[in-house]
This record gives C-alpha cells, sequence and structure tokens, in this order.
C-alpha cells in the first residue's frame, strides 16, 4: 500500500497530503534593470511631459514593478529619488 493509497484510504485531499514534508525555499527574482532603463526614466522625468505623469506611471512604463521599486534603484543610481529629479529639472 503507497501513500497515495492510504491517503485515499484515509479520505485526505492531495493538495493536503504534504503538510508534513519540508517545502522548498520560495524564490523571489526580480529582474535587475539595465542601466539604460533607468538613464531613460531620468530623461523622461526631466523632459516636457515629467509633469503630466506620475512617477510611478514613468516607472512602469520602463518595466518597474511598481514605484517603491523604481524609487529605490533610482536612488541606488542618481543619489535622489525620482521626485526630487523631478523637481530640480522642472521648466521654470
Amino acid at each position: 500500500m503507497g501513500s497515495e493509497d492510504i491517503g485515499d484510504e484515509l479520505r485526505v485531499r492531495r493538495h493536503q497530503r504534504h503538510v508534513g514534508r519540508p517545502r522548498p525555499p520560495l524564490l523571489l527574482t526580480y529582474t535587475v534593470p539595465a542601466p539604460f532603463t533607468v538613464a531613460e526614466c531620468r530623461r523622461e522625468l526631466a523632459g516636457p511631459h515629467g509633469r503630466s505623469r506620475t512617477i510611478a506611471v514613468i516607472g512602469r512604463r520602463w518595466a518597474f514593478v511598481d514605484a517603491a521599486h523604481f524609487s529605490r534603484v533610482f536612488k541606488r543610481a542618481y543619489g535622489m529619488t525620482p521626485r526630487e529629479w523631478r523637481d530640480l529639472h522642472r521648466p521654470r
């Protein structure tokens, strides 16, 4: 009698049969944006349409998953947040 037969006999649902076994580690992967991607975001933030779009929308246009991730990568690359960069380069 195998484990499948025992589970069937005890009427344990198939998706619950793994409960006693250790699970493999959950791997979260993020794609690291190419340097030109962050540079294009920077260019767009300082450009004429930089104020008409939200920072999150600009980040999403360049494949950042969310605004927080975009802000962290941008700050790591340029030493300031996207908002600070946009404010510094707004048309006068």
